[in-house]
């Protein structure tokens, strides 16, 4: 690690916070820290700490609930891939279900819509290009 910082130096000096010293040098200790101040810092070191931990386990277990409601038994019928897809992308979680537009095929705006999608689907290059 210290030939690395010291290749830094070197070779970008504009990386160098100080011009009396190298990268790979060890800072001296300021002497002007107050003992109130030395608490405040470890006392917010602590809390970061915390707070990471705290947010590490809530998400693991937000992670394992993911997991355990993906899984699914496979399906073979028209549709299990496209099934699998949105829930791979977490579309079906219930906090993005708000993001998913169904279409209303009783309007009457959406004729043109059916059309050029049953149009798509027709075309030679449907392997590519599958509507479902």
């Amino acid at each position: 690690m210290s030939a690395l910082l010291q290749y830094i130096t070197f070779h970008s000096p504009e990386l160098a916070f100080y011009s009396d010293r190298t990268l790979n040098e060890v800072s001296p200790t300021p002497t002007s820290i107050s003992s109130h101040d030395e608490n405040a810092i470890i006392k917010m070191i602590t809390e970061q700490e915390t707070a990471e931990q705290n947010y590490d386990s809530s998400s693991s277990e937000k992670t394992e609930q993911y997991i355990d409601n993906t899984i699914q038994p496979s399906r073979h019928d028209r549709f299990a891939l496209c099934r699998s897809h949105i829930t791979q992308l977490g579309l079906v979680m219930f906090e993005n279900r708000q993001n998913i537009d169904l279409l209303n095929t009783t309007k009457h705006n959406c004729d043109q819509l059916l059309r050029e999608l049953k149009n798509l689907d027709s075309l030679n290059c449907r392997e590519t290009h599958k509507i479902g």
